[in-house]
């Protein structure tokens, strides 16, 4: 008798549990776009108890409490309190603000949220997406450029015309009708139809350490018909936030979560909101007062479960990078958002968001989004989501079978029909967004601006885009002292032609030597992607007296490294015929082979002597026939390839060259044979706050006694005496010795290193002036075999080891600055004003 007792007792406690327990769902949304707000606080009475809407603006409450009513926040949002009732489904609104933040009170002692701070820098590492093995998934995104008004444009653009304009209220004459200034009506009919741009993509990513590629699968852009560029959110903002930088649209900003950022970051508390067993801190920060590093302010959401970011808010400080000024309506900036789930027991972005708009900021450089006007008028806005879908942890991917390019389009990603698009859409287009594909499309192919935007692509790579034919844009127009103005065209067939060869030539005049240059050649290519390219030709031009080139890298008259041809007075007149090989190995692995033979003439009174049987000849003219093979290697670069073939996503460091000639002897009457290396290595070192450290190390070692054409050493960047300001020398290069003259060094083999270090824009801020402070230091060794061969030249090895130090101040008037630079140690001779040079520095953003 006592067990049917037992179970209704345990059936009056269930029912009794299940009348209190309370399961209460329900969603928060703007009160006037009715869109979602993600990860909004419901708060219970006020107890500092409830949860969070996740990224769809949903949430669940379980409670046995009784609950008289909640009160809702988000940021961006007036707080405000519902009165509960007893249902089961909620919809709360809200209505948007100003996003004011008020004076931030620093009390005395440590700032207790420091320690939450700390604890997300300590599992920083352990919270980072990339620190998984492996992981996939896949996105859909969106982004709209549009205008935005209030209610207050009107809806009519005429109006009737009164019976009498003295007196209104005898009515109006309907059969007159007065028109009235529509530009507001006009607008807001534009607005309701179609957004001003639109573009959409679907991604899937696999990432296992340390191979990470992402596949376009679908874009659309509105406008063009070719995919010749991507949306893609990881490229405009950093993927995470637990890196030292946070990048925003390729500006690099200092994290808030990076170690050091306690005592250089401002945190406030701005909401605490307990989940579970779990607590949600929300905070605000921004960098001290009269910080010198570029930062970021917002919003963070922190977790005390593994100490993780649940979302975050981050705007660039001060809106310096976009920064357009709207005078007394603020600047149209930029904000990111990003929010995290929990997948597998890790936290995983699952969106990530991109707002372009108007922004205020106030004395601490924090800015807040200005809600849009109310005067009738519109603005314009930026909106991109990124959504992930399918994430997929630690799933069972090797790095060998992931490729090495970063980023790859697929072919059929601008062919993509509605039912592909909208498996990852969610819904489908609005009526707005169709008709914005519609006429956009129709203008893109009336104007031909897929073509427009080829144009703009080539002319990235240095050409000029002229139906079959580029013009190399570098060919046009040249200044140094040696040939002084030079004039000519450099042209080639262009993919229209066909994708599958080019041919081309050049010819150029120097007015200071008076020679012609000229030259011809033809490439065919096997593959745009691993650009493997066969080519061949004749060229005639000018090149340094023992200089070094690196064939693979690319050369522009922009270049800051290229401001020291201007000064160099020393040239070899090269007759070069040649053919050979280029490919990737791998994407960031180029290399090439090539032969040929050359006749070098050297200017001035330099002559080599030559001993032939015995008897000592003074030559200048110099026949070679050499193989050569060189290779680039830089194993962190990324890349995109599409239909524009590969092009280079990130510039980064480590970087290594290296180049091998060997000559062919038996050829020529008079041989010089010899054996050639020549690397370069190069490696960068960002410090959080104190700035960059670049390491070059440049190097060459020939086997064989050659002429100065064949010779080495490091870039020499002084011609005259030292000591005082001289036109003909005035620049700077940025890897040169400023004090080492011309055709002074030499040598069969010799090695360098410059290190410079670069404090940014941190050290001196003087009314908002921020000049770019570098300091650097440089030394070579080099040894010259028979140095009594080289004849008219007073050639000399450097064995004692050649020492140079300087200081830069960069940008003081945009890119122009000055340096000063000192020479020590066994070269410095005479005075003090014969071992110091002072130059202008151009540090262009090229």
């Amino acid at each position: 008798m006592r067990r049917p007792t037992l179970y209704l007792t345990l059936l009056f406690f269930a029912l009794s549990f299940c009348s209190f327990a309370q399961s209460i769902t329900g969603v928060v949304v703007d009160d006037e776009t009715g869109n979602s707000i993600p990860y909004a606080a419901i708060i219970i009475n006020d107890q500092n108890r409830g949860t969070t809407t996740d990224a769809d603006g949903k949430f669940e409450i379980k409670s046995t409490d009784d609950i008289s009513y909640f009160r809702v926040r988000a940021f961006g949002y007036t707080s405000k309190r519902f009165d509960y009732s007893g249902e089961a489904e909620l919809r709360f609104e809200l209505r948007s603000s100003d996003n004011v933040i008020g004076e931030v009170e620093v009390l005395a002692g440590e700032n207790p949220l420091h320690r939450i701070i700390r604890n997300v820098i300590d599992n920083r590492n352990y919270n980072n997406p990339t620190s998984l093995d492996a992981f996939s998934y896949e996105t859909y995104s969106k982004f709209v450029f549009t205008l935005m008004s209030d209610s207050l444009a009107p809806d009519f653009d005429t109006i009737y015309a009164p019976l009498d304009t003295g007196n209104l209220q005898l009515g109006v004459n309907k059969d007159s009708i007065l028109k009235i200034d529509s530009s507001g009506y006009r607008t807001r009919k534009f607005m309701e139809s179609q957004h001003l741009f639109l573009m959409e993509s679907v991604t899937e990513r696999k990432y296992a350490s340390p191979r990470d590629n992402e596949k376009v699968l679908a874009t659309r852009i509105s406008g063009l018909q070719t995919p010749l560029f991507v949306l893609l959110a990881t490229e405009m903002q950093s993927f995470s936030f637990y890196d030292n930088y946070i990048k925003i649209l390729g500006s690099e900003r200092v994290n808030p979560v990076a170690p050091g950022a306690i005592g250089r970051y401002v945190y406030s508390p701005l909401d605490t909101i307990l989940e579970g067993q779990d607590t949600v801190f929300v905070i605000q920060y921004f960098p001290e007062p009269g910080h010198s590093f570029k930062g970021i302010d917002g919003e963070l959401y922190v977790t005390t479960d593994n100490w993780a970011v649940r979302r975050v808010i981050a705007r660039p400080t001060n809106q310096d990078l976009l920064g357009i000024d709207l005078g007394d309506d603020g600047v149209f900036g930029v904000e990111i958002q990003q929010f995290y789930e929990k997948k597998s027991n890790r936290w995983f972005p699952q969106e990530l968001h991109m707002d372009f708009r108007r922004f205020e900021s106030d004395e601490n450089g924090v800015s807040s989004a200005v809600a849009v006007s109310t005067s009738g008028g519109s603005e314009l806005v930026g909106i991109g989501r990124t959504k992930l879908q399918n994430i997929q942890i630690n799933p069972e991917l090797r790095s060998r079978d992931i490729h090495r390019i970063s980023v790859e389009i697929d072919p059929n990603a601008a062919d993509r029909d509605e039912e592909f698009w909208n498996k990852y859409r969610g819904e489908s287009l609005t009526e707005k967004e169709t008709r914005t594909y519609e006429v956009l499309d129709s203008i893109g192919e009336e104007f031909n601006i897929d073509q427009r935007l080829k144009w703009l692509l080539a002319l990235s790579t240095g050409k000029i885009r002229w139906g079959y034919f580029d013009f190399n844009i570098d060919q046009i127009m040249r200044y140094n002292v040696y040939e002084g103005f030079r004039l000519g065209v450099g042209l080639q067939t262009s993919p229209k032609l066909s994708e599958h060869f080019s041919v081309g030539g050049k010819v150029a005049y120097g007015f200071g030597d008076g020679v012609w240059k000229y030259g011809y050649f033809g490439e065919i290519y096997f593959d745009r992607v691993s650009e493997t390219k066969l080519y061949g030709g004749y060229d005639f031009d000018i090149f340094e007296t023992g200089g070094t080139r690196y064939n693979l890298q690319r050369k522009t008259i922009f270049t800051n490294s290229d401001y020291r041809f201007l000064f160099i007075p020393t040239f070899d007149e090269v007759s070069d015929v040649y053919f050979g090989i280029s490919h990737r190995i791998w994407p960031n692995w180029r290399a090439d082979v090539s032969f040929h033979r050359q006749n070098r003439f050297t200017s001035g009174d330099y002559q080599y002597r030559y001993t032939s049987e015995d008897v000592d000849i003074a030559l200048n003219g110099f026949n070679v026939a050499f193989a050569r093979l060189e290779m680039e290697y830089a194993p962190n670069d990324r890349y995109i390839s599409g239909p524009f073939g590969l092009r280079a996503l990130e510039t980064t460091y480590p970087r290594f060259r290296i180049a091998y000639e060997e000559s062919f002897d038996g050829m020529f009457d008079r041989n010089f044979p010899f054996r050639r290396i020549d690397v370069k290595a190069a490696h960068q070192i960002k410090r959080v706050y104190t700035g960059t450290t670049t390491f070059t190390l440049t190097g060459s070692y020939i086997q064989g006694d050659v002429p100065y054409s064949f010779l080495a050493g490091p870039d020499a960047n002084a011609s005259g005496p030292l000591g005082k300001f001289d036109l003909a020398n005035s620049l700077a290069t940025l890897r040169g010795f400023e004090t080492m003259p011309f055709n002074t060094f030499a040598a069969n083999q010799y090695v360098a290193i410059d290190v410079r270090h670069s404090f940014e824009d941190r050290l001196l801020d003087l009314w908002g002036w921020k000049p770019v402070i570098d300091v650097m230091y440089r030394s070579t060794y080099g040894e010259l075999n028979d140095a009594e061969r080289h004849l008219g030249l007073n050639l000399q090895g450097f064995e004692n080891i050649y020492h140079e130090a300087g200081l830069e101040i960069n940008k003081i008037f945009g890119s122009l600055g000055v340096g000063f630079y000192q020479r020590f140690g066994p070269y410095y001779t005479g005075e003090y004003s014969d071992n110091f040079a002072f130059k202008l520095s151009l540090r262009t953003a090229f």
